[in-house]
């Protein structure tokens, strides 16, 4: 019996639903009910832009710890000055505490609709239990530090939907989002699995990819006196003390430096084979148009070299490990059973880990890995099932042509 067979079974009681969607929905209810039961900081990581513009705009550096100002307790600020410099006058207009909640008034809603376009809204390939086991493994603490991340990630999900009419707004969201943190320009992996002509897709995307990498390096070039500071600032913090759950975890956790010449041409390769995967698994598989974009949205944080929770990365990421393992089930039934179970053990050992408190695992980056080796998985099953078509695809190469004129029409 597969895992989902399962969860279905012991949940037809709507009585044990309840307890299944609690069980889901307690590291959110945890978290809120923590920081309201016990004096605790709200919105921490907003106030850190906050409190970097206030800084700024006095002629101080922001790259200080801790950053505090008005009585706001902020995160580190790692942004570039320019981004500072533009958050400055709302600061001045409407002051820090006055920015701080109108912030939180703009980020309630744009949460609530991440969390139902992730968890609620109908996909036929992802059924609701297996986002409820994504939803489990979350920590709530996101939620209550309003990293900006939640808004861009619900921005660009607003943009996904009318992706298709407005295909401008997704690009210019995503780049806008990389000038704030370049890792978002991994979302631009979305114009590569859409259904549309793949000449199409790979001229959108190799301009949308020029023009972010282009905007990024205009900002780290254009930072003024500030500039060492601040890169410095950054390595510090993002590479050395906060490398997330992701690529940078691994390679912190084995021992390796993040900026290094080989860790990027690793990272390269990584990603290169992940969004070569995913090219098959979305020509080949069952996902409709806009599945492949809730897809692309997933697969974008697996490549993302700083995956981060407080980031709101693991939303968008654990639902579509889940999509990717309903996409095993009519290619090899016993490989899915074997994920499946795979998929939900480690959602659930996340879940546990989190209320007991196991911290000696916090930045080992196991479900990482186990997210790598069910797509990388799926994506074999799926070239197995077309090797046929491979093996006349390198017998005679002409082929290979005649496939891609095909895919262009």
């Amino acid at each position: 019996m597969d895992a989902l067979t399962f969860l279905r079974d012991r949940t037809r009681n709507k009585w044990m639903f309840g307890i299944f969607l609690l069980f889901a929905l307690e590291p959110m209810i945890g978290a809120l009910t923590r920081r309201f039961s016990k004096p605790g900081w709200w919105l921490g990581d907003f106030d850190a832009l906050i409190c970097g513009a206030q800084r700024l705009g006095q002629g101080q550096s922001p790259y200080v710890d801790p950053a505090n100002c008005s009585g706001l307790k902020a995160a580190s600020y790692v942004y570039a000055p320019q981004i500072g410099k533009a958050i400055a006058p709302l600061e001045q207009l409407l002051g820090p505490w006055g920015l701080h909640w109108t912030y939180g008034a703009i980020l309630l809603p744009l949460l609530v609709f991440l969390l139902w376009y992730t968890m609620i809204k109908p996909f036929p390939d992802l059924p609701l239990h297996m986002r409820l086991m994504a939803l489990s493994a979350i920590r709530g603490n996101p939620l209550t530090t309003g990293n900006i991340g939640g808004v861009i990630h619900a921005l660009i999900v607003a943009s996904v939907l009318v992706i298709r009419k407005w295909r401008w707004l997704f690009i210019a969201m995503v780049i806008t989002a990389g000038l704030i943190k370049p890792a978002f320009l991994t979302v631009l992996v979305v114009l590569l699995y859409e259904k549309r002509p793949f000449t199409h897709r790979l001229v959108t995307f190799g301009i949308a990819l020029a023009l972010g990498l282009a905007g990024v390096a205009t900002i780290f070039l254009t930072a003024g006196p500030l500039s060492a500071e601040w890169h410095a600032y950054v390595v510090d913090i993002v590479l050395n003390r906060q490398p997330g759950r992701g690529f940078f975890a691994l390679l912190t956790y084995i021992g390796l430096e993040p900026n290094t010449l080989p860790v990027f041409l690793a990272y390269m390769v990584f990603a290169a084979i992940i969004i070569s995967g995913g090219l098959a698994l979305v020509e080949w598989g069952p996902l409709t148009v806009e599945e492949r974009c809730f897809f692309g949205l997933g697969v974008a944080q697996l490549i993302n070299p700083r995956l981060f929770e407080y980031n709101f990365d693991l939303y968008l990421l654990y639902p579509a490990m889940a999509m990717v393992v309903m996409m095993a089930e009519p290619l090899n039934r016993k490989a899915f059973v074997w994920l499946s179970w795979l998929y939900v053990i480690t959602m659930g050992a996340n879940f546990w880990i989190s209320i007991i408190g196991i911290n000696i695992l916090r930045y080992f980056p196991g479900t990482f890995l186990i997210s790598c080796v069910i797509y990388l998985t799926v994506v074999g099953l799926t070239l197995h099932a077309r090797r046929e078509t491979l093996q006349a695809w390198s017998q005679r190469p002409g082929i290979w042509l005649r496939a891609l004129r095909k895919a262009s029409t």
